[in-house]
């Protein structure tokens, strides 16, 4: 860790650097990073809905079949 002599310099830098990094984003995906996070969580969360959608209809249909055969 570097010692700073104005300890707010370090976040400062920070600061612009993240800045830099976003813009750098935006220009390279035409997004800003906080669409790109939002459509991601979007997805994310969608794929789990029909993910247990799919493993719900699964489950029923083999306790059916389960219960039909006995």
């Amino acid at each position: 860790m570097r010692g700073y002599a104005n300890p707010g310099r370090k976040e400062s830098e920070e600061i612009l650097y993240g800045r830099l990094q976003a813009r750098e984003w935006t220009i390279n995906t035409g997004r800003t990073k906080q669409q790109t996070t939002t459509e991601t969580y979007t997805w994310m969360a969608a794929v789990c809905v029909i993910t247990s959608s799919r493993l719900s209809i699964f489950r029923r249909q083999t306790w059916l079949t389960i219960m039909q055969t006995t």
